[in-house]
């Protein structure tokens, strides 16, 4: 996985990988990238592994180290909202040398941010970074077909990177008549019209996530949109996303690392001007369309629609979280539960996620339940709006 020293023109003779990165970084990041990469080598040096060899199961167990052991500790200096800080800053670092260089090809810690490790009162009350109004304008200024169609999957479904890079022509099943010229679909949704299916047995997919997860209108048009211009692959099973750059006529999948999935999100980032290599704050990046899907859910389900659990609960089976088994419950007994005049499952998700592709500001929905906005508000003012509502 390691490459050449001639990827790094100016790698200073046994300086480590840290100190070349912290030198073309944010200043006053310096220390939480050492506190978080030292516990990270600490992590490694318990488990005899190294760095290189760390994939999702060792990223899960580096966050229960940090939570037990290191948190758990007693020490004033960590306490689990900076252990999720130091994986955060430790998932912007082995992002950017996916994309950049070619030391690692694989970036393990992307996954398990979201996966609530750890806990503290102030998570739901974290804002989000871009109005509504404001993103519809960044997505429909993308100048790439791939390039809006990897931040329009990752915003409406809130797939982890892996998983859309895993994506077969055969885990579509789309409601028009452009799916005569698509391999049938896979037999898991081929009884569900406008769906997409997350196979987590494929390689670059998250474990015991299987599900199934609804196309909405909007999205069912760009992809009908983007497969009228797809090149056919020769690859088997067909990927949906294949390099439509590539000019040598063989089209192959669109890969994970460099010119892949990333590269093409941060491309499109960097000219939206959501991408600042000077502040990591400011940047937006693939996992960010999957926190951004999960506040949408959380905020636009309505409590009375959900037949089991919670909207949070709801939200887990979309997403496809593995700590319990809401995936199981949610996709394939909601139905058996529904009673006339009960919202399907996929309704609930239809009528939460808003439009991209249109700037509906001026709907009734919206200036009738103004939290639809997304202008992120305190679950007591979501509750209040609702009521009034």
């Amino acid at each position: 996985m390691k490459g050449s020293r001639d990827k790094y023109s100016d790698l200073e003779d046994d300086e480590s990988y840290l100190s070349f990165f912290t030198r073309h970084t944010n200043k006053k990041d310096y220390s939480t990238f050492i506190s978080a990469y030292n516990h990270l080598t600490d992590f490694c040096k318990k488990n005899e592994i190294s760095v290189d060899e760390i994939g999702d199961a060792e990223a899960t167990d580096f966050c229960l180290y940090l939570k037990r052991e290191v948190c758990g500790s007693g020490r004033q200096d960590c306490s689990q909202e900076q252990a999720e800080v130091y994986v955060s800053k430790l998932s912007q670092l082995f992002s950017w040398m996916v994309s950049e260089t070619e030391y690692l090809d694989w970036e393990p810690f992307e996954d398990v941010i979201d996966e609530e490790h750890f806990e503290y009162d102030e998570r739901d009350d974290k804002p989000l970074e871009i109005p509504l109004n404001d993103l519809r304008q960044h997505v429909q200024n993308a100048m790439r077909p791939l390039e809006l169609m990897i931040v329009l999957i990752l915003l409406k479904t809130g797939l982890r990177r892996g998983e859309l890079v895993d994506l077969d022509m055969v885990d579509v099943n789309l409601d028009h008549p452009i799916s005569r010229f698509m391999p049938s679909p896979r037999r898991e949704i081929a009884d569900f019209p406008d769906s997409l299916y997350v196979d987590s047995t494929k390689q670059n997919s998250k474990e015991k996530s299987f599900r199934e997860i609804p196309i909405d209108e909007e999205l069912k048009s760009a992809l009908v949109w983007y497969l009228k211009m797809r090149p056919p692959s020769s690859e088997s099973p067909e990927p949906l996303l294949v390099d439509l750059d590539n000019q040598s006529g063989s089209y192959s999948r669109l890969g994970n690392g460099h010119g892949g999935v990333f590269y093409r999100f941060q491309r499109w980032a960097k000219r939206e001007c959501l991408w600042d290599p000077n502040s990591n704050r400011k940047n937006i990046h693939p996992h960010w369309c999957r926190h951004w899907f999960t506040t949408v859910m959380r905020v636009n389900v309505n409590e009375s629609d959900i037949l089991m659990g919670t909207p949070r609960d709801y939200v887990k089976g979309l997403r496809g979280d593995t700590d319990d088994d809401v995936i199981e419950t949610y996709s394939h007994h909601w139905e058996s539960l529904r009673d006339p005049g009960d919202p399907a499952w996929r309704e609930i998700y239809e009528d939460a996620m808003p439009s991209l592709l249109t700037n509906p500001e001026n709907t009734d929905i919206e200036a009738r339940e103004p939290w639809k906005t997304l202008e992120r508000k305190t679950p007591d003012e979501i509750i209040e709006l609702q009521l009034d509502g």
